[in-house]
């Protein structure tokens, strides 16, 4: 392939991935996680990247605080951090891509990263995964440029790109842990030499170290306190590969498929050299938190397992790379674009909690005098972007059937002391939500009576209640 039809096709597929990134950026409203993000990004940045509180490092909150100031907290303005970051991602997979196989390699995983839903989906949230992927790819390039020409500069690119990566996401560790484990290799290999290798490594590590002694102190938290992740299970692991590529079960399984015959038919010149390291970039980024998770704290969720998504869509496109005749390559890769594009339709479609409408509906309902109750946490911080209204809104929890809550929701109705006011609760649409409003609302208001009942796109509803005068039970 010509280097002028190499240059063509990477811009091509830049733009592509910019315009996937780009379409329909504000059309799903901020929902729970990013409203954390506006939160955190909020303070002042010494405040920011001193917070030990948050379980996250705390790059992408201070770059997104710099681009709040620049640019507004619009949905556009929180997720163009997001956008940018995954375009560069794509060109990333096309140069780890071309340095372990080729050009060629390159170009298709670039387009299978311009087209599956999962990276695309992140390149639309306010989150600091999209961040994760460019860091971790810029790594790998790194790594690869300094193996193969072990001159200072990649050394340095590389310690760079690894300590950026972890102060995006606690998971980098796993992902420099593959790493390490392919340089391993290599030097048994007698292809590195072990005491530069240990002096690249270790200045990684002693760049990442302030925050994880952060890290390790939360790990211990997590273990005598709990955290909100659950335990998996085996049958946990397919979910991992439905994030990567979506679909059915049988488009899975062709994907997995195309995959291990990817691995298996590596060009033998390089046969220990791509091969383990992405097979290492698969598996340690899955399966090393997911035995900590069945040992110990629960750590392991799918999304968190995101660098290994490149890996394995370089392996993919290697697989239809090393089918046997132009023809098939062709039809094979035709298909597989194909399936991968239908799935990012379906994620356009998708529906999200839709706060946007939650906050408009009560905005237009709610009336002075009326009480508004939204769920507590991030929820009532999404609802809070976007609402608006005149009423005053109260923070309830988040309907689970418990005492406390009870006591909490309670305390929010004593607040209807006018004959005929009207209460508005946001909810969401959990089988809990429904019983506990009837039952508690009909406990504390026995002639209190529905009004409205609004559905929201994203398992939400807003709930209307006229409620009687005079004291409650």
């Amino acid at each position: 392939m010509k280097p002028s039809v190499i240059r063509a096709l990477f811009v091509v597929m830049l733009l592509a991935a910019l315009v996937a990134r780009l379409w329909g950026l504000e059309a799903k409203s901020v929902w729970r996680d990013e409203a954390d993000s506006v939160l955190f990004a909020g303070p002042p940045l010494a405040q920011i990247l001193t917070n030990v509180d948050e379980t996250n490092p705390p790059l992408y909150y201070a770059l997104l605080h710099v681009c709040m100031r620049l640019f507004g907290n619009s949905e556009a303005a929180l997720r163009a951090l997001s956008v940018v970051c995954g375009v560069l991602a794509v060109a990333g997979v096309y140069w780890v891509g071309a340095l372990l196989a080729g050009p060629a390699l390159g170009l298709l995983a670039m387009a299978l990263m311009t087209v599956m839903p999962m990276p695309v989906e992140f390149s639309q949230m306010a989150r600091s995964y999209s961040l994760l992927l460019a860091t971790g790819l810029a790594s790998f390039g790194c790594l690869l440029q300094w193996e193969r020409r072990p001159r200072g500069r990649w050394a340095a690119g590389y310690v760079a790109a690894t300590v950026l990566m972890s102060y995006t996401h606690s998971y980098w560790v796993f992902t420099f842990l593959a790493q390490q484990g392919y340089m391993g290799w290599r030097a048994l290999q007698r292809q590195v030499p072990v005491r530069t290798w240990g002096m690249v490594a270790a200045a990684a590590l002693i760049g990442a170290l302030p925050w994880m002694l952060v890290q390790a102190a939360q790990v211990r938290g997590m273990t005598h306190e709990g955290f909100w992740i659950p335990r998996p299970a085996l049958s946990t692991l397919p979910g991992v590969l439905h994030a990567y590529v979506g679909g059915s079960p049988v488009w899975m399984a062709t994907a997995a498929l195309l995959a291990a015959f990817g691995a298996w038919r590596w060009p033998r010149a390089q046969a220990h050299d791509g091969r383990v390291l992405l097979l290492l970039a698969i598996s340690c980024p899955i399966a090393l938190p997911f035995l900590w998770s069945r040992i110990g704290a629960p750590i392991f969720w799918p999304r968190y397992t995101i660098l290994a998504a490149p890996a394995l869509y370089l392996l993919l496109a290697r697989g239809v790379l090393a089918l046997p005749r132009p023809s098939g390559r062709w039809a094979i890769g035709a298909g597989v674009l194909g399936f991968a594009l239908l799935q990012l339709f379906s994620y356009y479609h998708q529906q999200w909690e839709d706060w946007r409408s939650a906050a408009r509906t009560v905005e237009r309902l709610a009336q002075a005098g009326d009480i508004v109750g939204v769920p507590d946490g991030a929820s009532a911080r999404a609802f809070a972007y976007y609402y608006q209204g005149a009423v005053p809104y109260q923070v309830m929890p988040s309907m689970i059937n418990a005492a406390s809550d009870e006591a909490a929701i309670h305390a929010v109705l004593q607040e209807a002391h006018q004959p005929g006011a009207r209460l508005w609760l946001v909810v969401h649409e959990q089988p809990e939500a429904p019983r506990l409003i009837t039952g508690l609302l009909a406990e504390e208001y026995p002639h209190a009576v529905q009004t409205h009942r609004q559905p929201i796109e994203g398992r939400l509803a807003v709930y209307g209640y006229r409620l009687p005068s005079g004291a409650l039970r």
